[in-house]
């Protein structure tokens, strides 16, 4: 959460991390069996997905969207409650998660099973997980 305000983390350093960085740490924590540690990462991962949208992450904003594209695939498709899951992504973004991922699909072929998730209400479908690095 601290990366998508800009915050240092923790709060009493300099130290900024990089977004696609957290991104693609959560995405492997998910992946590895932790998706349901991780169900509180989902509303800053999607708000790291919009703001690489809309041009307000400065390096790397293509590797943060892809990064948490995948991140929250991984976390929605292994987490469970997905319910509320959607509501606090909708309650924090509104529809700027959505319109992003409408933005993204052609690009990012996981954008389609999020917008099936997110805005089709459909549950997630396990998938086979490959390394992004």
């Amino acid at each position: 959460a601290a990366s998508a305000r800009k915050e240092p983390w923790p709060p009493s350093s300099s130290t900024r991390w990089m977004p696609w960085k957290l991104a693609q740490t959560a995405e492997r924590l998910a992946r590895f069996g932790y998706a349901a540690e991780l169900r509180g990462t989902v509303v800053p991962l999607a708000t790291l997905l919009a703001q690489s949208c809309s041009g307000k992450v400065a390096v790397q904003p293509e590797r943060t969207g892809r990064l948490s594209i995948e991140a929250i695939r991984s976390i929605t498709s292994a987490a469970g409650n997905v319910d509320q899951m959607r509501g606090d992504v909708r309650a924090a973004l509104g529809t700027s998660f959505e319109k992003c991922l409408q933005d993204l699909r052609e690009e990012q072929p996981a954008a389609d099973d999020l917008i099936s998730i997110f805005c089709a209400g459909q549950d997630p479908q396990p998938y086979l997980h490959v390394d992004l690095t």
